[in-house]
């Protein structure tokens, strides 16, 4: 467990890529149940109960999908399940990460006016930021490996996914 641990950190910090993930189905589905428990967690405790369970199955059926299609077109498809794996266990890191700062931001709307904006919230939303500037860097580490693509590439698949994941 603590090598699965220090293998995550690794991937987190980009010294590692998806090649050095167990080539695991039961692994990925534990990420994907460990995100689905994290996402179900935060959306309760910030409030947004309504439509968590179908968003969540939304977002990471269709980036699972687009990885697939990616790796399938690329003729990697026998990358799928580590890429997959890399990707999810970074972003149960992520979310962890986000989600006290996602507290912190609690009655923050875009409507807000600037001078009612605590300098709590205005720090959490600085360092929420950083931390989805780090997740695209990430990611784009993650697809750049698995992918045997160019950087410019990955950071144009992490950026869509980011941007799609807001979205939905």
């Amino acid at each position: 467990m603590s090598d699965l641990l220090l293998l995550i950190r690794d991937l987190c910090l980009r010294r590692r890529g998806p090649q050095d993930m167990p080539y695991s189905l039961r692994l990925l589905l534990i990420f994907i149940g460990a995100e689905l428990a994290i996402d179900l967690l935060v959306a309760n405790a910030l409030g947004y109960t309504e439509n968590s369970l179908s968003r969540f199955l939304l977002i990471t059926s269709f980036k699972l999908i687009a990885l697939n299609i990616i790796l399938s077109l690329r003729e990697l498809r026998s990358r799928f399940v580590q890429t997959a794996s890399a990707l999810m266990a970074c972003s149960v890191v992520f979310t962890l990460m986000v989600f006290p700062l996602q507290l912190a931001m609690s009655g923050f709307t875009p409507n807000t006016p600037p001078q009612d904006v605590t300098p709590l919230q205005m720090l959490a939303m600085w360092l929420t930021l950083a931390i989805v500037i780090w997740k695209v860097r990430v990611d784009a580490n993650i697809l750049r490996q698995a992918l045997n693509a160019p950087a410019f590439a990955a950071y144009l698949l992490a950026i869509l996914g980011v941007v799609i994941e807001g979205v939905l």
